[in-house]
C-alpha cells in the first residue's frame, strides 16, 4: 500500500512540474503582445494633437486612458505570475541516503527500514505537492487576468485608433470628391468651346437652300411683271 501511494505522489509531483514548464512557456507571447502594445502606446501619444481631441471629442482621450490602465494591469499581473514564487523540491540523493542510515542503526530488520525510508519520502512528496500545486494555481490565475487584461487593451486600442482611421477616411474622401469636381469642370469646360463641325455644315447648308429659294422666287416674279 505504501507503495502505490508513493508512485502516485512521485506522479503528482513530476505532473506539477509539468504545469510550471508550461506556464513559463505561455509567459512568452503575453511578453511579445505588451512589448508591441507599448509601442501603440507611444504612436498615440504622437498623433495626439488638438485638432483631433476637437474632431473625436473625449473619444481619443477615454480610449488611451483605458488603454493605459488595461495594459498596467496587464503588466503587474505579467511580473507577478513570474516572479517571487519559491517551489519545493524534494531532498536529493545525498540527504536520503544519510536519512537511510539513521534508519540502519536505529533499526536491524529490512522491513522497518523500508517502511519508514517510503513514509520519508510519501511525507517529503505531499508537502512538495501541496506548495508546488499552490504555487502553480496562484500563477495560472495570474496568467489567464494578465490575458484578460490584454484582450481589454486591444479593445481599447482599437476605440482610440478609430478617430484617426475615420479622420483619415474623411481627409481622402474629400480629397478624391475635391479631385473628380475639378476634372468634372474641365471636361465642361473643354466641351463648351469646341465646335461641332456637323452643326456648321447643317447650319450653313441651310442658309444656302434660304438663299436659293429667294432668289427662285425673285426670278419669277419679275418674269410675271
Amino acid at each position: 500500500m505504501d507503495q502505490y501511494r508513493l508512485e502516485l505522489y512521485k506522479e503528482e509531483y513530476h505532473k506539477e512540474f509539468d504545469r510550471k514548464s508550461k506556464i513559463d512557456s505561455r509567459l512568452t507571447l503575453p511578453y511579445g503582445i505588451i512589448t508591441v502594445l507599448f509601442g501603440l502606446l507611444a504612436n498615440f501619444f504622437n498623433r495626439m494633437n488638438s485638432s483631433l481631441i476637437r474632431f473625436s471629442g473625449l473619444m481619443y482621450l477615454a480610449g488611451i486612458i483605458g488603454f493605459i490602465i488595461c495594459l498596467a494591469f496587464a503588466v503587474c499581473r505579467l511580473i507577478r505570475s513570474y516572479y517571487g514564487y519559491e517551489y519545493r523540491y524534494m531532498p536529493n540523493s545525498l540527504e536520503q541516503e544519510k536519512y537511510y542510515k539513521k534508519l540502519d542503526n536505529l533499526y536491524e530488520n529490512d522491513e522497518d527500514k523500508i517502511y519508514f525510508f517510503n513514509k520519508f519520502l510519501i511525507t517529503k512528496y505531499c508537502r512538495c505537492n501541496k506548495r508546488n500545486s499552490i504555487i502553480n494555481d496562484i500563477r495560472s490565475e495570474l496568467l489567464h487576468k494578465t490575458n484578460n487584461f490584454i484582450i481589454a487593451a486591444l479593445i481599447f486600442s482599437i476605440v482610440t485608433m478609430s478617430p484617426i482611421a475615420i479622420k483619415k477616411f474623411n481627409k481622402n474622401a474629400k480629397f478624391i470628391y475635391d479631385s473628380f469636381n475639378s476634372t468634372s469642370k474641365e471636361v465642361i469646360n473643354s466641351g463648351r468651346g469646341r465646335t461641332n463641325p456637323t452643326e456648321t455644315n447643317t447650319s450653313t447648308t441651310s442658309k444656302d437652300k434660304i438663299s436659293k429659294r429667294g432668289k427662285e422666287h425673285s426670278s419669277k416674279s419679275k418674269q410675271e411683271k
